[in-house]
């Protein structure tokens, strides 16, 4: 009985200890897509290294969870590894998944990103 007690209070104490985390993995992976605060972030990420979000399209048609959004950007295109860093600092788990530069025209930057989201079971 003793030991059963010591486990429930470790166990407290280390849900007690992750539960402090709570709020930033809220943010990296939220229960609902929330794309439009997400994409506030991305444009000022990406016009904090000199790129500016010209056209979006979102692909919610994905595996469960992921979220899709095809990028369409200006910006030097020597500078794409600072806005790739970027993309994937953010606050929200964001990966990039393909980039398509074409180095004669800095209008012509593509960029697919992945972002995830927690779906409770039904």
């Amino acid at each position: 009985m003793e030991t059963k007690l010591d486990q429930l209070r470790q166990s407290s104490v280390v849900y007690s200890e992750a539960l402090s985390y709570k709020n930033d993995l809220d943010i990296a992976l939220p229960s609902d897509s929330d794309i439009q605060n997400y994409l506030v972030s991305l444009v000022e990420t990406a016009s904090g290294v000199g790129y500016v979000l010209t056209d979006l399209n979102i692909n919610y048609r994905q595996v469960a969870g992921e979220v899709y959004i095809n990028l369409k950007m200006e910006g030097a295109p020597s500078n794409i590894g600072n806005v790739i860093d970027a993309l994937e600092s953010m606050p929200r788990i964001t990966e990039v998944q393909d980039i398509t530069v074409n180095f004669n025209n800095p209008d012509d930057i593509l960029i697919v990103v992945k972002v995830f989201v927690v779906e409770a079971d039904s």
